[in-house]
């Protein structure tokens, strides 16, 4: 096989891992926590959270995109949240706001502890400033909207 042929080959696998943050992408966030991007050519990339939980997303490039308006209705739907005004900043997220989901794996049980929601204009690097949210299940299953679930708001730029 000619050079330029397995070059090619070889940026095609890996550009799904690559298409939404390059790895040298970092965010640091208010209250105190950063996000970064790892690239690796031999096992899956990851997003690394550290703050006040200490987490580690796979990313692949192929993350769901979240709208600002599922947010809110998500929001609305989880009474115990629709009472607490430490959340009331989504509220006043642009309904056009996109943001991209990494998502920490569990089991049958808890098919996610962590999501990890990420401003898409952070990642595409045509603004500095954004929001990051990490919502974190506290109880039951997130498929059948049982138990609870813990959201922090972050306020991020990128370096």
């Amino acid at each position: 096989m000619k050079p330029c042929k397995f070059l090619l080959i070889l940026a095609l696998f890996f550009a799904p891992a690559l298409a939404h943050a390059s790895p040298d992408l970092e965010l640091v966030c208010d209250p105190d926590a950063k996000v970064s991007f790892h690239s690796h050519w031999f096992r899956a990339s990851s997003v690394k959270f550290e703050g006040h939980s200490e987490i580690e997303l796979p990313w692949t490039g192929k993350e769901l995109v979240t709208s600002a308006r599922q947010l809110k209705e998500e929001r609305l739907a989880d009474t115990e949240l629709e009472a607490d005004t430490q959340h009331e900043e989504i509220f006043f997220l642009n309904d056009a706001t996109t943001f991209l989901t990494y998502r920490q794996g569990g089991n049958q049980q808890r098919p996610f502890d962590r999501l990890l929601y990420i401003e898409r204009a952070l990642l595409s690097r045509s603004e500095r400033d954004g929001i990051v949210v990490l919502e974190q299940v506290v109880d039951g299953n997130i498929l059948r909207n049982q138990g609870s679930s813990h959201l922090t708001i972050y306020h991020c730029r990128s370096r």
